[in-house]
C-alpha cells in the first residue's frame, strides 16, 4: 500500500478507520487527562506550558502544506500537534491561543462546525456532480457557510432543544 502499486490504494490511509484509530485515541487520552482534574491534568499543564504556541502553529501549518495526505504518518503527526495545541488552550498554558479561540467569529464557527463539515463535502470534497461556478472560489466556500448557518439554526438547534425536553 505504501508504494501505491494498486489503484485502489489511493487515499487508503485517509479513508480507512483502521489507519486512523490513533487520531481518535490521542484525542481520547487528552479528554481523559482533562476530566481527571488530577495528576494527569497537572502533567498536561506542565508539559504544554513549555512549548511555544507560535512554534506549534507554524509546525502545524508547514506540516499540513508540505506533507501528502497519503503519507501514513501525516495524520498521526498532525493529530499530535493539534492535541498539544488543544491541551494548551484547555489548560490555559498559552494565553495567545486562548485569546485567539475566544474571538467571537471563531466561537460561532465552532458552534456551526458540524453543519459546516457536512455541507462542505458537497462543494469542496466531491467532484461529481459538476455544478460549474458553484464549485469555484469563492462560491465553494460561501455556499456551504450559508447553508451551515441555516441548517444549524433551523435543524440542529431545535433538535438540541428536544434533547433537553426528553
Amino acid at each position: 500500500m505504501h508504494f501505491h502499486l494498486l489503484e485502489s490504494n489511493a487515499g487508503v490511509y485517509y479513508m480507512r478507520p483502521y489507519f486512523r484509530f490513533d487520531s481518535i485515541l490521542i484525542g481520547a487520552c487528552l479528554a481523559l487527562a482533562v476530566v481527571s482534574k488530577g495528576k494527569y491534568f497537572e502533567w498536561v499543564q506542565t508539559a504544554t506550558r513549555n512549548i511555544p504556541a507560535g512554534l506549534l502553529w507554524v509546525l502545524l501549518l508547514a506540516w499540513s502544506a508540505m506533507v501528502s495526505i497519503s503519507n501514513p504518518v501525516y495524520l498521526t503527526v498532525q493529530e499530535i500537534v493539534i492535541v498539544i495545541l488543544l491541551a494548551q488552550i484547555i489548560a490555559g498554558a498559552s494565553a495567545s491561543s486562548v485569546t485567539l479561540f475566544e474571538w467571537p467569529v471563531l466561537t460561532y464557527l465552532g458552534k456551526i462546525s458540524y453543519s459546516l463539515y457536512l455541507w462542505q463535502q458537497l462543494f469542496l470534497v466531491t467532484k461529481e456532480p459538476s455544478w460549474g461556478v458553484l464549485r469555484q472560489f469563492p462560491l465553494n466556500l460561501a455556499i456551504p457557510m450559508a447553508l451551515s448557518v441555516v441548517s444549524f439554526h433551523s435543524i440542529e438547534t431545535p433538535a438540541l432543544r428536544l434533547k433537553e425536553r426528553f
